[in-house]
């Protein structure tokens, strides 16, 4: 969640690996804060071959479209559209941007 009297723009996310066992199908995501989709800071892309321990997943926002600044407050989420099909696998999500 954005902090209270500020504004996000997120321009960068990194999705690193942090438990991986028996990953056959890997997952579909997007990340945003427009609700149902999630998807106006990163669109929806499939992670492909994200399947050991510390691989990273990386993003870049704003490519074909203007930066969005999320208002202070709000939540900034990650959909998931198509879930993996693993044994285990887990991840830390990072935002990388700046605060205004």
């Amino acid at each position: 969640t954005v902090p209270s009297a500020q504004k996000a723009i997120i321009t960068q996310v990194v999705i690193r690996l942090t438990a991986a066992s028996v990953i056959t199908v890997s997952p579909t995501v997007s990340i945003g804060q427009n609700a149902t989709t999630y998807n106006d800071i990163i669109g929806v892309s499939t992670m492909t071959n994200l399947d050991a321990v510390d691989e990273c997943w990386e993003f870049s926002a704003g490519n074909s479209n203007p930066h969005v600044a999320v208002a202070a407050s709000t939540a900034i989420k990650m959909d998931v559209s198509v879930g993996a099909t693993a044994t285990t696998m887990t991840a830390t999500v990072y935002l990388i941007g700046y605060l205004i």
